[in-house]
């Protein structure tokens, strides 16, 4: 791989954290991800398929790929319609699993979802203790009723898990 193409993949996929975090931002302080940003992602895939292409990938590599993200966006509907997870959410994940190969998105989903927990936790501490102290009071039960916004740990997941795979490869 020479210089230029390292440049693309390394501004590609700041490009793509960088969309990502900012997501996670918004659903932290609105407990929503605007639909324009999970398009801008899927739209990522694009670049890549062809830098994938020209780096050894077969069609029926990435038609699994496209498989993969379609498997992960049905289980999020899934998980939706049984209100665990935001819509947001869903797209969020169904926007990023094309984008890593389909045998490793297992390990993904079991990366966002180990940083969930401690999100989760974290989260409804910070909210206990910040209102406990606060002119308003929440109780530990209201505090275990708040909605979580999980576009952070769909971010962090994500995050931790691709940069060892990169640089495994010698992307990074």
């Amino acid at each position: 791989m020479d210089f230029a193409q390292l440049s693309l993949i390394h501004l590609g996929f700041g490009l793509l954290l960088l969309i990502l975090w900012i997501a996670a931002l918004i659903d932290l302080k609105t407990l929503t991800i605007p639909n324009e940003l999970s398009f801008i992602l899927i739209a990522l895939w694009v670049p890549f398929a062809i830098f994938a292409i020209r780096s050894g990938y077969t069609a029926i590599d990435l038609v699994f790929q496209v498989l993969g993200g379609l498997a992960a966006f049905l289980v999020g509907v899934v998980l939706f319609a049984m209100r665990v997870m935001g819509g947001g959410d869903v797209k969020l994940v169904g926007a990023l699993a094309p984008l890593l190969p389909i045998e490793t998105l297992p390990w993904l989903f079991a990366s966002i979802a180990i940083i969930g927990m401690f999100w989760g936790v974290l989260f409804v501490i910070g909210k206990y203790f910040f209102y406990k102290f606060g002119d308003e009071k929440l109780s530990l039960r209201k505090a275990l009723k708040t909605k979580l916004p999980y576009g952070p740990a769909i971010a962090a997941g994500f995050t931790l898990y691709t940069f060892p795979l990169l640089s495994s490869t010698g992307i990074f």
